[in-house]
């Protein structure tokens, strides 16, 4: 979190020589309206550069708290951690758990999305998203969703989505 005063977790990339053992630096990202900023899976491009995929935590007034899915960009470089794009589909709940960068540097994002269709609480649906790697905002794909009520999923901080050699899997 940021200062004393803080009520939000920031997302923080260490950077920490592995020889001696000792943290070198770190760069931290906070949300506008300092919202709490969640890391959940990360990968590496052929430049070198980390891509980090999770979600933003937001309240609109009146409202219970929400996550959109987001995707980090950090450049060990120059130390520069940048948000490249966030997602928040009408059910108001989306949230990466999964990021591999492919071949072409292309990012391939899994995750829960809701799906506010589906009649009662928000029903989360499986879901995959692309984006452009140059960028990491241009999307390549509308999410494509696998629509089903996954509340065990939903409901357990263990559950792990992650995609290797072009397939995903789907743990609880």
């Amino acid at each position: 979190s940021s200062g004393p005063a803080a009520t939000s977790e920031d997302l923080t990339v260490y950077r920490v020589d592995s020889g001696a053992a000792a943290l070198v630096s770190s760069t931290t990202y906070n949300a506008p309206q300092d919202m709490s900023e969640f890391a959940n899976a990360v990968d590496s491009d052929t430049a070198g550069n980390f891509w980090i995929a999770g979600s933003i935590e937001y309240n609109e007034v009146g409202q219970t708290e929400f996550e959109m899915m987001a995707i980090w960009k950090y450049v060990p470089g120059t130390g520069l951690l940048s948000l490249t794009t966030s997602y928040s589909s009408p059910g108001g709940n989306d949230l990466a758990v999964g990021i591999q960068v492919d071949a072409t540097d292309d990012l391939w994002v899994v995750g829960f999305s809701s799906v506010p269709a589906t009649a009662g609480a928000a029903k989360s649906a499986l879901a995959l998203w692309k984006y452009d790697g140059a960028d990491g905002s241009t999307t390549l794909n509308t999410p494509n969703l696998i629509e089903g009520y996954m509340k065990e999923a939903q409901d357990r901080k263990s559950t792990r989505l992650n995609s290797s050699h072009q397939i995903i899997s789907y743990a609880v």
